[in-house]
């Protein structure tokens, strides 16, 4: 993880070394406080409200999605993007109490020995 512009990158690579049957792969996880998250957006989904009553928000099959605040003017970016399944996984957040929680699932998957996955996530914070 390389830190850096008022956030951070998170690079990961994974060498498969048998092959594998996998119910549930999160390829990324970030973990928001609320404040910057009284809002969210993403490209297919529009913008939503974060009520804090927990559920799922902003699901889509997209690779980013943005995050804020209007109270404390404050912004959260975050661009995940895989080599394998990144078309098909599916991003959203957790409307947590007291946190908003982004996941990007890949659902179930099978691997192969000797495949090699590139995963990034790319979290960038400002004000507005």
């Amino acid at each position: 993880t390389q830190f850096a512009n008022s956030g951070y990158e998170t690079k990961n690579r994974i060498e498969w070394k048998q092959n594998l049957k996998l119910y549930k792969v999160f390829g990324s996880l970030v973990c928001v406080s609320r404040d910057f998250g009284g809002f969210g957006e993403s490209e297919s989904v529009g913008t939503v409200i974060f009520d804090h009553q927990g559920g799922l928000k902003l699901e889509s099959n997209d690779n980013t999605m943005t995050l804020w605040n209007e109270t404390y003017q404050t912004k959260v970016f975050i661009k995940s993007v895989f080599s394998k399944y990144s078309n098909s996984s599916t991003q959203y957040i957790l409307d947590h109490n007291a946190y908003n929680k982004y996941y990007r699932d890949m659902g179930a998957v099978s691997v192969k020995s000797g495949e090699v996955w590139d995963v990034s996530t790319n979290v960038n914070f400002s004000t507005h």
